[in-house]
């Protein structure tokens, strides 16, 4: 027997083409990865362009009907001949007139909010935001004699807009003393807690909410109920706004119980 031959190998060779494959499959991760990224923020984008359409139609619809109660209104006041009704009629004027000052605020906080992304979200207080938000309403709060408790021990601040979050804690209040259930005495337990890395303020109530489930904790796109409510509006365009900065609302609402709204920052 002759003596073994000596097979030359090409460590270098070898790894370069093991490198050449670790980066193509790096290449085809990070591209997969960056799809399925892409593939999220565009869904995102149309709901909530679904969803801006849909509340500009909101917001065309009350203008369009409000307009016509204010010039109807207007013909009637300028043919009233009793005091009374003249009285009457200014009164309806006044009602128009706040709804428009409501739809224009709205309007604006939607232009404002739809400039900001969840980037520009600050440092909120919750205790410090509720404070702010009773002041506002203490005359409702009083005269409905609600009680309301809180506790933000366990998460005191949030990433989120102060201003929003203001406006969150009106409108749900607000909802929860209108709507009381029976003869019941309003009544409201606000509270934070964290749920899997995720900050959540939880209000639970003891007022009728099937209405403000059905215009918050819904993923379609219509907010136009055949029974709108004066505050649907407002409502359609808290839900934008909190969703604009990256939180979630659900609603959880049952006649017996009660009302439960979670707001996930």
């Amino acid at each position: 027997m002759g003596a073994p031959k000596l097979i030359k190998m090409n460590f270098l060779s070898t790894k370069r083409r093991s490198q050449t494959a670790q980066n193509q499959q790096l290449k085809a991760d990070l591209s997969q990865g960056h799809d399925k990224h892409l593939s999220q923020e565009l869904a995102k984008i149309s709901k909530r362009n679904e969803q801006l359409v849909a509340f500009s139609e909101h917001i065309s619809r009350q203008i369009r009907s409000t307009t016509g109660n204010l010039s109807l209104t207007v013909e009637f006041l300028e043919q009233a001949t009793s005091p009374q009704e003249r009285n009457e009629l200014l009164g309806q004027l006044s009602d128009i007139s706040k709804s428009m000052s409501e739809t224009v605020t709205q309007l604006n906080q939607m232009v404002h909010f739809s400039r900001l992304n969840e980037d520009q979200r600050e440092n909120v207080a919750l205790g410090r935001a509720l404070s702010r938000c009773l002041v506002k309403i203490n005359d409702l709060i009083q005269e409905s004699e609600v009680e309301i408790f809180s506790d933000f021990s366990e998460v005191p601040e949030v990433a989120f807009n102060a201003q929003l979050l203001e406006s969150f804690f009106e409108i749900i209040i607000k909802h929860s003393i209108v709507h009381p259930v029976g003869d019941r005495q309003p009544t409201i337990d606000i509270f934070s807690y964290q749920e899997q890395e995720q900050a959540v303020l939880l209000i639970k109530d003891n007022s009728e909410g099937h209405g403000l489930a059905q215009l918050l904790d819904s993923d379609t796109k219509d907010f136009n109920s055949e029974t709108e409510e004066s505050h649907a509006l407002t409502l359609a365009g808290l839900k934008l706004q909190v969703e604009q900065l990256g939180g979630q609302i659900s609603v959880k609402a049952n006649a017996k119980v009660g009302t439960s709204i979670r707001l996930k920052f």
